[in-house]
């Protein structure tokens, strides 16, 4: 592990020297203690990798910008290592040139397109091939290749966006457009996104209405054969999400979201799935709610509160958080995953073999 902080400290210095970039490399630390449910997903879990109750893993990850006059390079990648395998994970998230001129922006490479105005859930957000970590929404997700356009004007601001077929470039390229508007303090969002398989049409809002921050999204996406609507004789599912954020203070904030899939499972559908023998997908019902309070005290002590909670069937989490943030250097943070799901047949208790986890991450910043 020392050796893997020795040369990323070192690549990130000779890059700093080498072309003038602005970098920022961070080492975290993270160590777990899990508790299992021997459920059917615990055993599924069990043939790909032993389940153990410690674990850790080192990660270093470097952000790394630099311009010249018009032109902008943006770079994320990171390596993680764990302990006793010789083998490293590493990965690239996004690697990209911008150009500007006027109104116009011209993007370049693997970049994150963030779409929708959620925190937890963002249906519209298709382009985005990683689920996010309901828990850390904050944290980078590795992004796509695209060729994206900006023009930024009084009327409304479109972008488009040309990417390669997911799987292998010479697939084809697929396309999306998204327009925003700015109407007194609501921003509004309508996107498509066409290939020749999947089509997906969505729209958000964030409105600031002074004590609270309105944020609505609903979605459209083309599903094999027959789906909840019919479109140009095309099948859709839909999804929605309606929240709201409220700051407090500068120390104080509180988000909640609620969220719907049309096409998740009903409460019958999943009952039937496990009594046969398969496990659903965690997440894969239709109802649920996630909300998260945060406040930091006297800019050294910061405490969260998150929670998710399956409406349909009583799936609940909890994850509270506490961390040291005084230190510009380093910052620390213990954590607590933990499944509270009511008894019988429902995705806590079958889908998810995790009972609780004790988590501690320290954060180092060079």
């Amino acid at each position: 592990m020392k050796r893997i902080l020795s040369a990323g400290v070192l690549a990130a210095l000779v890059s700093s020297a080498a072309y003038g970039m602005d970098f920022n490399l961070v080492a975290l630390t993270d160590m777990t203690y899990t508790s299992y449910i021997k459920n059917d997903a615990y055993n599924i879990m069990a043939e790909h990798i032993t389940p153990q109750a410690a674990g850790a893993y080192e990660e270093l990850r470097l952000k790394a910008k630099q311009q010249v006059e018009q032109v902008k390079f943006d770079f994320v990648g990171w390596i993680k290592g764990y302990p006793g395998r010789e083998s490293v994970d590493y990965a690239i998230d996004s690697a990209y040139f911008s150009v500007e001129n006027g109104p116009f922006v011209l993007y370049a490479g693997k970049q994150r397109i963030k779409w929708g105005t959620g925190l937890f859930w963002n249906p519209v957000d298709s382009l985005q091939p990683n689920p996010l970590d309901i828990y850390r929404p904050t944290e980078d997700l590795e992004g796509i290749y695209a060729l994206r356009a900006e023009l930024s004007n009084d009327i409304v601001t479109p972008s488009l966006i040309i990417t390669p077929k997911p799987g292998a470039a010479y697939k084809g390229l697929d396309a999306a457009i998204q327009l925003y508007k700015l109407v007194g303090t609501c921003d509004i969002f309508l996107n498509y996104i066409y290939d020749t398989d999947i089509q997906n049409i969505g729209a958000a809002i964030s409105w600031d209405l002074g004590f609270f921050v309105l944020n609505c999204q609903a979605a459209l996406k083309q599903v094999p054969g027959s789906g909840e609507f019919k479109l140009a004789n095309r099948g859709f599912n839909s999804s929605y999400m309606a929240g709201l954020t409220r700051t407090i203070s500068n120390e104080l904030s509180v988000v909640a979201e609620y969220y719907r899939n049309s096409a998740g499972m009903s409460n019958n559908d999943y009952v039937a799935s496990v009594t046969s023998g398969t496990i659903p997908v965690f997440l894969g019902k239709k109802d649920y709610l996630a909300y998260t309070a945060s406040y930091t005290w006297n800019n050294l002590l910061s405490i969260s509160f998150t929670g998710l909670h399956g409406l349909d069937d009583g799936t609940s989490f909890l994850f509270p958080a506490i961390s040291y943030v005084e230190n510009t250097g380093y910052d620390a943070q213990l954590a607590l995953l933990q499944n509270i799901s009511a008894r019988g047949v429902k995705e806590g208790i079958d889908s998810a073999p995790i009972y609780s986890t004790v988590e501690l991450r320290i954060n180092a910043y060079f």
